[in-house]
């Protein structure tokens, strides 16, 4: 948890976050702290790239779309401050 792989695609570093250890069965299984370590790990890696993040916990995991949505505008103002980007990327199936 709190753990990240990356994949730069030529326009965004793109994100695989790990942050929940289980698909929710009806209850939200989001590691918020996790998510929360994640990105203070990323903005010190990559704080002046531009970050490709998809919308993530709010499908699979249960989680709190409110409160997730808060963490990523809080990871994105840091990034912004130091010169890169965060894009919420929407994967289509």
């Amino acid at each position: 948890m709190g753990n990240y792989t990356t994949a730069f695609t030529g326009k965004f570093l793109i994100v695989n976050a790990y942050t929940q250890y289980n698909m929710s069965r009806g209850t939200d299984v989001f590691e918020y702290t996790a998510f929360d370590l994640l990105c203070q790990k990323l903005h010190k890696a990559y704080g002046t790239k531009k970050i490709g993040l998809p919308y993530i916990g709010m499908g699979l995991a249960g989680g709190n779309k409110d409160v997730i949505m808060e963490q990523i505008e809080y990871f994105a103002t840091r990034v912004t401050k130091t010169g890169g980007t965060v894009t919420l990327v929407e994967f289509a199936p």
